[in-house]
């Protein structure tokens, strides 16, 4: 093992990592997955939206740990990411998370350019799209 994977070995990932893997995967297929759309499958796969600390922090840990890129497109999940399938359970085991990790709140994780602002534009957005779906 080399100090990459080391350092990798090391990450201690939350729950929340694991559903937003999952939506990852689910959104962007072979593609890239945008906020909003991670967003979106967030809240079909788990009901609830998430925080922008849940973002910022598992997008972090998800990027530094090799599980998703990104692109100009967005968030793009890895080979492997994408063969656990499409239980938030199965990438619980995959990410060895916990329901409770003092780390998955250590302020160090946080996603560039994952802010407050942005985060609220993506839900405003996503809003929108649910509003739109209903009117059809």
């Amino acid at each position: 093992m080399d100090e990459q994977d080391m350092e990798k070995s090391k990450i201690q990932y939350a729950w929340s990592d694991a559903w937003l893997l999952c939506s990852i995967v689910i959104v962007a297929g072979d593609n890239a997955a945008t906020l909003v759309n991670i967003i979106a499958a967030g809240d079909w796969r788990n009901h609830a939206i998430f925080t922008t600390r849940q973002l910022r922090g598992g997008l972090a840990r998800l990027s530094a740990g090799g599980f998703i890129t990104e692109n100009e497109e967005g968030f793009v999940p890895s080979e492997i990411a994408k063969k656990e399938g499409r239980r938030v359970e199965d990438y619980e085991i995959l990410l060895g998370s916990r329901k409770k990790n003092p780390d998955a709140i250590n302020r160090k994780w946080c996603y560039p350019g994952i802010t407050e602002e942005t985060v609220g534009e993506a839900y405003q957005e996503y809003l929108k799209m649910i509003k739109g779906a209903k009117n059809d």
